[in-house]
C-alpha cells in the first residue's frame, strides 16, 4: 500500500457511511470503534481537521497557535538541522517560500531532537526567514503529529483541513502557486 493510504492506528476509515477510530489490534483482531460525531474529527489524515497546537518561535520565544493562523494555507515542515533529506529540501522551500503572497501562506518549521545552537547557523546559511518551533516536551508537537520520519511535512487550508501531505520538491511549489492563485 502507498504510505499515505495505510490507516495508523488512532487514525479514522470511512467503510460504507460510517466512519471508524482504528484502535488497533487487541487479540489478534482489528478493533475499529465508531464515530458518530465526524464534524469534529482532527488527525494528521488528508480531509481531517489537523490537530491543533502550541509552541514558542526558537528564537523570539513568541508563540505561534495553529488555531490563529486560520483564514491562511499553513505549511508545517516536520525537519531536523541533522537530517540529511531535510536539508535537501531547504532550497525548494526557501524557492517557494520567497515567492509566495504571505497574506495568504504562511510556512512553520517544526523541529525534535534539536538545538537552538545547531539551528540558528543553518538557518543563517540557507536564508531561511519563516518561523520555526523547536519542539520540546511541554509542547510535544512532533509526538502530537505521530512524526516518526523525516522530512514530514502537511499542507493546511484556511479552513483548518490537512489538504495535502509529504509534499516534495517542486510539487511545493506547484501546490501553493496553484492554490493562491
Amino acid at each position: 500500500a502507498k504510505m499515505d493510504s495505510i490507516i495508523n492506528k488512532g487514525e479514522y476509515i470511512s467503510i460504507g457511511h460510517k466512519t471508524y477510530r482504528n484502535n488497533g489490534v487487541v487479540d489478534g483482531m482489528l478493533n475499529l470503534q465508531p464515530v458518530t460525531d465526524t464534524a469534529n474529527l482532527y488527525s494528521t489524515q488528508i480531509g481531517y481537521k489537523a490537530l491543533p497546537f502550541t509552541g514558542k518561535q526558537f528564537d523570539t520565544g513568541k508563540e505561534i497557535s495553529l488555531a490563529e493562523l486560520k483564514g491562511k494555507y499553513v505549511f508545517i515542515d516536520f525537519w531536523g538541522t541533522w537530517c540529511g533529506p531535510c536539508r535537501a529540501e531547504l532550497p525548494y522551500l526557501k524557492k517557494t517560500y520567497d515567492a509566495l503572497d504571505k497574506n495568504k501562506v504562511i510556512f512553520i518549521g517544526v523541529l525534535n531532537d534539536d538545538t537552538y545552537e545547531s539551528l540558528k547557523p543553518v538557518l543563517e546559511k540557507e536564508g531561511i526567514s519563516w518561523p520555526q518551533i523547536l519542539s520540546v516536551p511541554e509542547d510535544n508537537i512532533a509526538l502530537l503529529y505521530n512524526i516518526n520520519s523525516y522530512p514530514t511535512n502537511f499542507l493546511i487550508d484556511p479552513q483548518g483541513r490537512i489538504i495535502a501531505k509529504n509534499l516534495r520538491g517542486g510539487m511545493i511549489d506547484a501546490t501553493l502557486k496553484e492554490l493562491v492563485k
